[in-house]
């Protein structure tokens, strides 16, 4: 695994970890259904990872929420007929020479998760066109999340 690889991996944890303890967590939110939540978790770690960003190399790069572009066009994959859109990436616009970072997220009530597992191979696959050094499945838990990592279209 490559350092820089770690490094992604530490901010996202990092990040992920702060959402969790913040005074009011977003799962805590009582109510009928959690649909939604998801997308504001991902915020809230799109709010912190962006505060990480700034005081590294990855400061000159874009941190995007559901960012379907690709130069231009829409982000696609083969098996994604109506294309694709990324939570969260970390990249710089209007290239694919400096994508960095791939984020999906489901939440424990959301158990369909084989999609997301086939776009991160996608976008991190280097015989793709997005080769995205590190892409990373976040299955939001009650307390603490788990993460499953992707790398040459695999999972590491």
């Amino acid at each position: 695994m490559t350092s820089e690889i770690t490094i992604l991996k530490n901010l996202l944890e990092d990040s992920i970890d702060e959402v969790y303890a913040e005074e009011r967590f977003v799962l805590g939110y009582k109510m009928q259904t959690m649909k939604g939540l998801e997308q504001a978790f991902a915020f809230r770690v799109g709010i912190h990872l962006q505060e990480k960003i700034k005081i590294t190399e990855y400061k000159s790069l874009d941190l995007d929420a559901e960012y379907n572009k690709s130069l231009g066009l829409s982000k696609m994959l083969d098996e994604f007929q109506n294309g694709i859109r990324p939570d969260l990436v970390l990249h710089k616009r209007g290239t694919h020479k400096k994508n960095k970072l791939a984020i999906e997220f489901k939440g424990y009530w959301n158990k369909i998760i084989e999609k997301d597992k086939r776009k991160l191979i996608g976008l991190t696959s280097s015989a793709g066109d997005y080769n995205y050094l590190l892409g990373a499945l976040v299955l939001i838990g009650k307390e603490s999340a788990e993460i499953e990592y992707y790398a040459n279209g695999a999972n590491i």
